[in-house]
């Protein structure tokens, strides 16, 4: 460890996950600088508890398919939504709308994110 002060002279990251607990997780740092004092509090909350909640989403995908995202932008686009689609979980409901001089859904309502 350094002696002294350590200029900040590039980035820093941190890379941390809470270990899974049914209960929440607190943390409490303290320094002296001089005369004030410096807190940090930290409260995890439970990983199990959270994942347990989680509740069902609906998504409305707006693709523009108009002349103006011709090339790269509708490519863009179009792998934009792959992502979009791939993170809805069992239980979520999504719908697509397509839209340029007029619009119309992909679907009547909104379908369940299965297969």
């Amino acid at each position: 460890m350094a002696d002294g002060e350590v200029p900040a002279a590039r980035y820093f990251e941190l890379a941390w996950r809470p270990q899974a607990s049914a209960a929440p997780s607190i943390g409490l740092f303290r320094e002296r600088v001089g005369d004030p004092d410096y807190l940090l509090a930290m409260v995890v909350p439970p990983v199990v508890a959270a994942v347990e909640r989680r509740r069902a989403r609906e998504a409305i995908f707006v693709l523009d398919t108009s002349g103006s995202m011709a090339g790269a932008s509708i490519e863009q686009e179009r792998a934009a939504l792959i992502v979009a689609l791939d993170g809805l979980k069992p239980g979520d409901r999504f719908n697509v709308v397509r839209f340029a001089s007029d619009a119309t859904a992909l679907f009547r309502a909104p379908v369940p994110a299965d297969a």
